[in-house]
C-alpha cells in the first residue's frame, strides 16, 4: 500500500522537461497607449478618409495657386461670368462658336478653348435676334423662352454641338473675369491660416488660462471663473463684429479678433480636467518633492488631459473656418481683393441664378473641409478614450 502511494507520489511530481518549462510564458508584444490610440483610429475609416481629405486641400490651397499660371487679382472683362462647362456648337464649314449666357458669341476651337469675340454686326430688336457675320456667311441668335440659339444662314440650328471643359478657365471665372479656380485655392489658402493661427491661439491662451484657475482654486479660481462666464454671456460672433468694426478689414485684424473670442470654451474645458487630476496621488507626490506650481501644469496635469484637448482643437478648427466666412460674407473679414472662400460665396450670390457655380464653388470647399475636421475629431474623440480600449 505505502510502496503503491510512494510511486504514485513520485509520478505526479515528476521533475519538468526543459521543453515544459516555459509553457506558461505571454508571448504577447507591450502595446503603449498612443499605439493603441494610433490602432483604434486607423480601425475608423471615416476619420482616416478625413485625414487624406485634409491633407489634399492644405496641398492644394499651399501650392495649387502657384500652378495655374493666373493671379487671383487678374481681370479679363470679355471673359467674364465663363462657365466651367461650354457647348461648343460647330457650323457646316467646321466654325466653332460658343454661346455665353449672357448673349455674346465666341469663336472656340473643338477642346474647350474660347479664342475670340464676336461683335455683332446688326440687332433686330423686334425678332428679338442678333446679326453675326463670318467667314462671309451669316449667322442669327435668337433668343425666346425656351431658351438662346445660334442659327445658320437659313435659320436652322447648327449641325453640331457638344458639352467640353472649359480649358481657358477651368472652373470659370467671376463678374469681373477672375479665374475662380485660381481665387478658390488661394482663398482656402486665406481661411485655413486664419483657422489654423485662431486655433494655435485658443491652445495657448485657454490651456493656461484654465489650467491656472484649475490648479490655483479657491477665490482664483473663482474669479478667473467669472471672468469667462461673463464673456460667454455674449455670443463671440458680437465681439468679432465689434472689435472688426474697430479694427476694420484685414487678414491680420480678423486674427486678432477672433484670437481674442475663440479661448473660452477650451479654458472651461482645461480647468474642469484639472480639477479631475490635481488631487491625484501623483499630484501629491510631485507638490512633497517641491515641484513648482508652474511645473505641475505643464508637466503633470496637461499631458494627461492632453486627449480632450486634442478633440476640442481638432473641432475648433471648422468652428473658426465658419466664422472666418461669415465675417468675410458679410463684409468684416478679410479684405478685397484678397480671396477667401467667405469673400467668394458673398461675390457669387449675386449671380446664384445666372452662374450659381460661382456660389457653389467656395460652399461646397467649407462644407468638405469642416465635414473632414468634424469626422476626424470624432475619429480621435473615440480613439483616445481609454473606456473604449479594447
Amino acid at each position: 500500500m505505502n510502496e503503491n502511494h510512494n510511486e504514485q507520489f513520485v509520478k505526479d511530481w515528476a521533475p519538468l522537461q526543459k521543453e515544459e518549462k516555459n509553457a506558461e510564458t505571454t508571448s504577447g508584444v507591450t502595446v503603449s497607449y498612443w499605439q493603441d490610440v494610433l490602432r483604434r483610429l486607423r480601425q475608423n475609416k471615416l476619420a482616416i478618409g478625413s485625414i487624406f481629405v485634409i491633407a489634399l486641400i492644405l496641398l492644394a490651397s499651399t501650392i495649387g495657386p502657384m500652378l495655374t499660371g493666373k493671379a487671383y487679382e487678374t481681370q479679363q472683362l470679355s471673359l467674364r461670368n465663363m462657365p466651367p462647362r461650354i457647348e461648343i456648337q460647330t457650323a457646316k464649314d467646321g466654325t466653332n462658336f460658343f454661346v455665353h449666357p449672357d448673349l455674346r458669341v465666341f469663336l472656340a476651337e473643338d477642346n474647350g478653348y474660347v479664342t475670340e469675340e464676336l461683335d455683332p454686326v446688326s440687332a433686330n430688336l423686334a425678332d428679338k435676334q442678333f446679326i453675326y457675320e463670318y467667314n462671309d456667311t451669316t449667322y442669327y441668335l435668337v433668343f425666346s423662352a425656351d431658351g438662346t440659339k445660334l442659327l445658320d444662314e437659313n435659320l436652322e440650328p447648327l449641325p453640331q454641338s457638344e458639352t467640353v471643359w472649359n480649358k481657358n478657365y477651368l472652373l470659370g471665372t467671376d463678374s469681373i473675369g477672375r479665374d475662380m479656380l485660381t481665387r478658390l485655392l488661394y482663398g482656402g489658402r486665406i481661411s485655413l491660416l486664419v483657422a489654423f493661427i485662431v486655433t494655435i491661439c485658443t491652445l495657448v491662451i485657454g490651456v493656461l488660462y484654465g489650467g491656472i484657475s484649475g490648479y490655483s482654486g479657491n477665490n482664483t479660481d473663482i474669479f478667473m471663473m467669472r471672468v469667462v462666464e461673463i464673456l460667454m454671456a455674449i455670443p463671440s460672433v458680437i465681439y468679432i463684429i465689434l472689435l472688426m468694426v474697430y479694427f476694420g478689414q484685414g487678414v491680420f485684424n480678423i486674427l486678432i479678433a477672433m484670437a481674442i473670442t475663440s479661448w473660452l470654451a477650451m479654458a472651461q474645458l482645461v480647468r474642469g480636467q484639472v480639477l479631475s487630476l490635481k488631487e491625484q496621488e501623483f499630484i501629491l507626490a510631485a507638490k512633497c518633492t517641491g515641484v513648482s506650481p508652474i511645473k505641475i501644469i505643464l508637466r503633470h496635469l496637461l499631458p494627461n488631459s492632453i486627449g480632450p484637448i486634442i478633440v476640442s482643437a481638432t473641432l475648433s478648427i471648422p468652428a473658426a473656418i465658419a466664422t472666418e466666412a461669415f465675417m468675410s460674407y458679410i463684409g468684416l473679414g478679410v479684405k478685397p481683393p484678397m480671396p477667401s472662400w467667405g469673400i467668394l460665396s458673398n461675390e457669387g450670390i449675386g449671380a446664384i441664378r445666372s452662374s450659381p457655380y460661382q456660389v457653389l464653388l467656395p460652399s461646397i470647399a467649407i462644407s468638405l473641409t469642416m465635414f473632414a475636421f468634424n469626422f476626424l475629431g470624432d475619429g480621435l474623440r473615440d480613439a483616445l478614450d481609454p473606456r473604449l480600449r479594447k
